[in-house]
């Protein structure tokens, strides 16, 4: 595939594209996520895409090329008034489009959304051993502001989960 993706918000019509994309994404086994079952299924997919599309305080950014997701980033806001300020971020992209990038693209339409939706703090989570995930949220101007030490266990290893944070002018 080749051309240059376009970054949108996700609606309930992506939910298959968005299906393959996580079965793609989960099937990789990758030691910098969450494990989860790539057999989800279509109603699996939909139940998580459909607070995103619903939600005002909530978004699901998507790098489409063609019908194919190549990249998506999620943000959930904060409800309680003195935290509303404020949201947390997860960001993924398919193996084929690493490096490419889609992440840096991602992460500048968060930035957009969030300045236009009176957000001024965006916080995320990196694995540790990660390393080129954290680099790029570095690159991008977010700061290390936190460590859970061995707050994961990935196969036979406990890994820390690196806080970051981005404050928006």
């Amino acid at each position: 595939m080749t051309g240059r993706p376009r970054i949108r918000e996700a609606t309930l019509d992506d939910v298959p594209a968005l299906l393959r994309f996580a079965r793609a994404l989960f099937s990789e086994r990758l030691p910098t996520i969450i494990a989860t079952d790539p057999d989800i299924s279509l109603r699996d997919e939909e139940q998580f895409v459909r607070p995103y599309v619903e939600r005002h305080d909530w978004v699901l950014l998507i790098a489409v090329l063609g019908d194919e997701v190549v990249g998506l980033l999620n943000f959930e806001g904060r409800e309680h008034p003195q935290l509303a300020h404020s949201g947390r971020l997860g960001i993924s992209v398919r193996r084929d489009w690493r490096n490419r990038g889609v992440g840096s693209r991602l992460l500048d339409a968060i930035e957009h959304w969030a300045t236009a939706h009176g957000y001024r703090r965006l916080e995320l989570e990196v694995f540790a051993n990660n390393r080129a995930a954290e680099r790029l949220y570095a690159r991008k101007g977010y700061v290390r502001e936190g460590c859970r030490q061995g707050a994961l266990l990935v196969g036979r290893d406990y890994v820390d989960v690196i806080e970051m944070v981005k404050v928006l002018s």
